[in-house]
């Protein structure tokens, strides 16, 4: 009888790429495993990115090429969701590409293990044509769901980096029927990824985990990641309370503190990246450690990283002064 081929849909995001999409959309076109589609999507360019999308859809007969207005990453990715037509979903961000073997991988793993709603592999990062391998994946398994909401909540703390990356949706394979109404939150700017990836493991089935890499990132220093500044709290303030409504019946009070020192350190990080003067960002430091947020979860349990019980003594008496000098100390904020 004649087999059907998992397919899988390829959709990539383009914001001012002109310089990467070509490299980007030929390690899809060079896979071992072939996709059905690759979905190119511009967000509003100010370069030559949509023509150079739409040349690479006349030369190629699986890409299909749309122009929006700019709305962010987050949108973009909702609308090829929604017109995207394959068994599986692949998320690939313009600067980044595939390696040869990556959606055979996947479709190894999908055809060998009953279909998984989502399968996480390992990936590379590509600093200057160098590339490391990020974490220390074994083996192929399924992943336990609550162990996995441990891991989530944890994952900046996993020493071992034994569970791939559980902060992006890159590096993955989402069955297009179980994604269902989920959808990227456009209000998010930084972390969008983390809340899908999240509200789709709670609401999925089978979770498979592959040691292979199929994906890599390229360290762009112009990137959205590059390039955060001061705007306040309020976003990271957003999305930590929406991933704690999710996970408060799902984990023990620790994993939320892991949360909470994961995103209080991207406030220190940004807080440092701005021009505020010392005394601004002590202002700032001291009403974040004596708000009810901090007095909330600073404390975390059975903990064996260092960086939380400092944090957490200096906020538990509530040290500004000495706070700040520790994360100057650190590189954290800048003088």
């Amino acid at each position: 009888c004649e087999v059907t081929m998992i397919s899988f849909s390829v959709i990539v995001p383009i914001y001012n790429g002109e310089k990467y999409i070509s490299r980007a959309v030929e390690s899809v076109l060079s896979q071992s495993y072939p996709a059905k589609e690759i979905i190119l999507i511009d967000d509003g360019s100010k370069d030559g990115s949509y023509k150079k999308c739409t040349e690479l859809a006349e030369a190629h007969s699986e890409i299909r090429c749309i122009h929006k207005e700019n709305s962010g990453v987050s949108e973009t990715r909702n609308l090829g969701m929604s017109i995207a037509v394959s068994d599986y979903i692949v998320f690939l961000d313009c600067d980044d590409y595939l390696p040869k073997d990556a959606l055979k991988a996947y479709a190894d793993s999908i055809e060998q293990n009953d279909s998984p709603d989502l399968v996480i592999a390992n990936n590379y990062s590509d600093l200057n044509g160098n590339l490391k391998l990020m974490y220390r994946m074994k083996g192929q398994q399924y992943v336990d769901r609550n162990e996995l909401y441990k891991l989530i909540c944890g994952f900046k703390y996993d020493l071992d980096f034994k569970s791939g990356n559980l902060r992006t949706v890159w590096a993955k394979a989402f069955k297009r029927s179980a994604i269902k109404d989920i959808k990227f939150d456009p209000k998010v700017r930084i972390g969008e990824d983390m809340l899908f990836l999240t509200e789709f493991v709670i609401g999925c089935g089978s979770i498979f985990m592959i040691e292979k890499p199929t994906y890599v990132y390229f360290q762009n220093e112009s990137s959205v990641m590059h390039t955060i500044k001061w705007k306040g709290t309020e976003e990271s303030d957003y999305i930590f309370d929406k991933l704690v409504r999710l996970f408060k019946p799902l984990v023990e009070p620790r994993y939320l503190g892991f949360l909470f020192y994961e995103f209080e350190e991207r406030v220190w990080i940004a807080l440092s990246q701005s021009d505020l003067s010392t005394g601004q960002k002590y202002k700032i430091l001291k009403k974040l450690i004596t708000s009810k947020k901090y007095r909330r979860f600073h404390n975390v349990e059975n903990c064996t990283s260092r960086s939380i019980k400092t944090y957490s003594l200096l906020i538990k008496f509530r040290l500004t002064s000495v706070f700040l000098f520790v994360l100057f100390m650190r590189g954290k904020i800048k003088k």
